[in-house]
């Protein structure tokens, strides 16, 4: 295995080394902050998640274990299956269009290597499992809230789209973006004004639903979850780590059933940031939008020690 020492700090000096057929490796530096890679050929790199400090005397680094794999370089329009074999590193805007499927493995890692949305018109099914889960993350060695912009659900164009359309995501892990944007953002993707006419009797319940499932949402740059004249079904998962906004943001749903989820305050967040806010009624409308709103069995933690809600 190739370890390199990347230098930070203008006292280190890069440097690497290869380890012993054990895995153990000696390597002399210079004073200084370090970025830790380790890499061998079908393997895929790892790069330890903080810098490390060498000020004379001896280190031990913790053991790391290379996972079978290599690395894809994704960019533009995306479909198909991704596999965890690989680690997807999106170097550039990506997008599912309106007649693609993207179908994403358990144990897959998407990489943000830059300040990149990932925009779906299409479809987007990503099921990971409890002991694999999917993660959507900043690729950066130390990676910070923000790092990459986040998934946005694009408007059905119409009907018929619209009922072909499946979104899903479940045991998904989707932290560190959020730039200048909510991390995940539900744009209208199910709303129902532009699909069927307005004294139509036809069953809203046909339409498909934005399906949230056992899912993380944390460290963003700013809200968490924002979802706006849409049908989301969000159950179990936790939100934490956000920066501006409200964690999570309903506004005017077809349906919305949020269930079984924790909402927790953030450290370094405003005392006048809100945790979380459900519109039902529309004053520009002039009338209540949302058809049915159904928020049950839920924790919300705000920032005092008194502040927990349970509904």
């Amino acid at each position: 295995v190739k370890v390199i020492f990347e230098a930070v700090s203008s006292s280190a000096t890069t440097d690497s080394t290869t380890s012993n057929d054990d895995g153990s490796f000696a390597i002399g530096l210079n004073d200084g902050i370090y970025l830790v890679h380790f890499s061998k050929s079908g393997y895929i790199p790892y790069t330890l998640p903080n810098s490390f400090t060498y000020a004379g005397g001896s280190y031990t680094i913790s053991d790391v274990t290379l996972v079978l794999g290599s690395i894809i370089e994704v960019s533009g329009r995306v479909k198909g299956n991704w596999s965890s074999n690989f680690q997807y590193r999106v170097v550039d805007d990506i997008n599912v269009t309106a007649d693609d499927t993207l179908v994403i493995e358990a144990g897959t890692n998407i990489l943000f290597m830059g300040e990149y949305i990932f925009e779906v018109s299409g479809s987007l099914i990503a099921v990971g499992t409890e002991e694999d889960s999917i993660y959507f993350t900043s690729g950066q060695p130390q990676r910070q809230a923000g790092d990459w912009q986040g998934i946005k659900l694009l408007e059905s164009s119409d009907y018929d789209h619209a009922l072909s359309r499946v979104i899903t995501l479940q045991y998904c892990d989707v932290s560190f973006g959020g730039n200048d944007m909510p991390m995940f953002y539900d744009y209208k993707s199910f709303n129902l004004e532009n699909l069927v006419d307005s004294d139509s009797n036809i069953d809203q319940d046909i339409f498909p639903k934005v399906n949230i499932y056992n899912c993380h949402f944390y460290n963003s740059g700013s809200q968490l979850f924002w979802s706006g004249f849409s049908r989301v079904n969000i159950e179990n998962s936790t939100f934490d780590g956000y920066r501006s906004g409200e964690a999570i943001d309903i506004h005017y749903a077809w349906y919305a059933n949020f269930s079984n989820n924790k909402v927790l305050w953030s450290d370094g967040v405003s005392d006048y940031q809100g945790l979380f806010e459900f519109d039902i009624y529309s004053s520009s409308h002039g009338y209540q939008i949302s058809k049915k709103l159904e928020i049950k069995n839920n924790f919300f933690k705000t920032r005092y020690e008194n502040g927990e809600i349970y509904n």
